[in-house]
């Protein structure tokens, strides 16, 4: 079996699995790290002083450095690692500053260190360091709790004059129900009050029940003034609220997750329904939404 780099995650796996007492041949099949890198690890390990158990609650680079020792290369290994370990944290941060790049962070790191790593480790290095500290939370949702809309960013055009080809834009609001990905979708002339009340409560007849919640972001014809906590909600928006005795929901600024299944249908129109009419042309708004 073709050997591979055994990463920090294989290494706690490894160790956990010299604990249960697993052969070396066993953990070769398991994971694809051939015997050859294998015992010098467990022999590392064994001559520590300390269990399986107290290995495992080392930090990285502390574990590391026990399971590399006695290799000059591994040595330089382990020191470079250990470098990289102490100054991620920074590098990853510096990757959410305006116009840096993986290039101008690399020139760095190079200059900070006599052993760095290739360019593209420390690209690696970075991104599993973001992968594993991007916290997200899982939102369980209830049936018929709540709805959610939003506006696709892109719009689609109506013909008007088919003599000049001149066009109108109509923009497109979508609405789901989370616990069932239930959808709806509509094209509007205009944003207006009176074309986004008239097409949400279009929605409501379509999903044949008015949810408990209605969410959306913090769009102006739903929202008069912004507060994290409680938006003032303006008038037409509680009237029509009241009207269908459901309640008002904003979310936070640039915080897209507070309403991923509309998100995530706004990527699925465009996926599915954009890219299938993108030659299309219609006469009328009512054509359109026919087509959908």
């Amino acid at each position: 079996m073709a050997n591979r780099k055994a990463t920090m995650t294989d290494l706690r796996v490894i160790i956990r699995e010299f604990a249960k007492g697993t052969p070396l041949r066993e953990i070769e099949r398991k994971f694809g790290i051939s015997r050859t890198s294998l015992r010098p690890y467990k022999e590392h390990a064994e001559q520590s002083g300390k269990s399986m158990q107290e290995l495992l609650l080392l930090e990285d680079a502390e574990l590391h450095k026990v399971l590399t020792k006695g290799d000059g290369h591994r040595s330089r290994d382990a020191d470079r690692y250990a470098f990289m370990q102490g100054n991620v944290e920074g590098y990853a941060q510096s990757m959410k500053r305006k116009y840096m790049t993986y290039d101008v962070l690399y020139e760095e790191y190079c200059k900070a260190t006599d052993n760095p790593y290739s360019y593209t480790q420390f690209k690696l290095i970075i991104q599993e360091y973001e992968k594993a500290h991007d916290y997200k939370y899982h939102t369980v949702y209830e049936a018929a709790k709540e709805v959610q809309f939003d506006f696709a960013g892109d719009p689609l055009w109506v013909l008007a004059d088919r003599t000049t080809g001149e066009c109108i834009k109509a923009t497109v609001l979508v609405c789901v129900l989370p616990f069932s990905m239930m959808s709806f979708a509509i094209a509007m002339l205009s944003t207006k009050m009176e074309f986004f009340f008239a097409a949400l409560s279009q929605a409501l007849t379509y999903f044949g029940g008015v949810p408990e919640i209605s969410k959306t972001d913090n769009m102006t014809q739903w929202v008069k003034k912004y507060d994290r906590y409680e938006p003032a909600l303006n008038e037409a928006a509680q009237q029509w609220s009241l009207h269908y005795g459901t309640d008002m929901a904003g979310c936070r600024r640039k915080k897209p997750r507070d309403k991923g299944p509309a998100e995530s249908l706004v990527n699925q129109v465009y996926k599915y329904y954009y890219s299938r009419v993108y030659n299309e042309e219609w006469s009328s708004i009512g054509e359109l939404n026919e087509t959908s």
